[in-house]
């Protein structure tokens, strides 16, 4: 797994959080 900052990591990401946006870590 790479820790770095790719653009795959940060759509992954993003796509968990709109799967669940009320499960959203920010407040």
């Amino acid at each position: 797994m790479n820790m770095k900052h790719s653009p795959s990591v940060f759509q992954t990401f993003r796509r968990f959080l709109e799967d669940a946006p009320e499960s959203r870590p920010c407040p």
